[in-house]
């Protein structure tokens, strides 16, 4: 028999792979904006429940956010638990990766998984994801708050924000002219710019203090007051103060050191 550290099984919650034939792992994800609760399961894998058993593997949740160049490794010896962030580490479209990583080094016990693997000796190392779940997109509050859809009627350069009903939450879109389409999905001054927009309808809809019903408003409103700025049953109420300690601006790498 020989010694294998190239590859080695993984159980996926997709099943896309067939290592172990009859193995599953039903990981129970819940997201919200800045945590998420997570219930491993693993059935039918018995090798993957001693590793666990034995402190070999630990739970693992992983996020990542490409634009921040996050990616963060939280490891669990209880199959339940909750991992969180702050709201400046995620900035667009993040993820969070459920799964089982191994601890320390040890034989992977061969006789459960497909007859491929019957030949090697599986020496797992440290690091190694044993089982892997489907990753789950995370939202930020401004992507909970906002849909953007390109307007033909608009002239060149402009942008309207108007509240939209009928979805039982707090939501607003964002009319974008065709010319200023593309930056969209990719321009953080045009999108804080919607959320501007957004907030400054808040005073009309919330106006009398009702939005305890609404988890995004009672959310933003949260925020506000940590953050000591004027809510919007408040005077000196600033749709642009609220919107940018929501999702505040960053400096470009060629906006600073200049004197005019």
């Amino acid at each position: 028999m020989t010694v294998t550290r190239v590859s080695l099984p993984l159980l996926l919650e997709d099943g896309s792979r067939l290592d172990w034939p009859d193995g599953r792992y039903e990981p129970k994800v819940g997201v919200a904006r800045d945590r998420a609760r997570i219930r491993h399961s693993i059935a039918e894998a018995p090798s993957l429940q001693w590793a666990v058993s034995e402190g070999l593997a630990k739970w693992a949740v992983e996020i990542r956010c490409p634009k921040t160049l996050l990616s963060r490794l939280t490891l669990s010896a209880e199959p339940q638990h909750i991992v969180t962030w702050r709201r400046d580490e995620l900035d667009g479209v993040s993820w969070i990766i459920p799964g089982l990583v191994a601890v320390r080094e040890f034989d992977l016990p061969a006789q459960e998984l497909d007859p491929f693997w019957h030949d090697v000796i599986l020496r797992v190392p440290p690091g190694w994801w044993l089982a892997q779940g489907t990753k789950r997109k995370v939202n930020t509050l401004a992507q909970s708050l906002l849909r953007f859809v390109r307007d033909e009627k608009l002239d060149d350069g402009r942008m309207h924000v108007q509240s939209e009903s009928g979805t039982g939450q707090l939501r607003f879109v964002a009319h974008i002219a065709p010319d200023i389409w593309p930056e969209a999905e990719t321009s953080r001054n045009l999108q804080i710019a919607a959320l501007i927009g957004a907030c400054g309808h808040l005073p009309a809809i919330f106006g009398n203090g009702d939005e305890e019903e609404d988890e995004v408003a009672r959310e933003i409103r949260d925020l506000l007051e940590m953050a000591e700025v004027p809510v919007w049953t408040e005077e000196g109420y600033d749709p642009a103060l609220a919107a940018t300690v929501i999702e505040r601006f960053y400096r470009t790498p060629d906006s600073g050191g200049r004197e005019g």
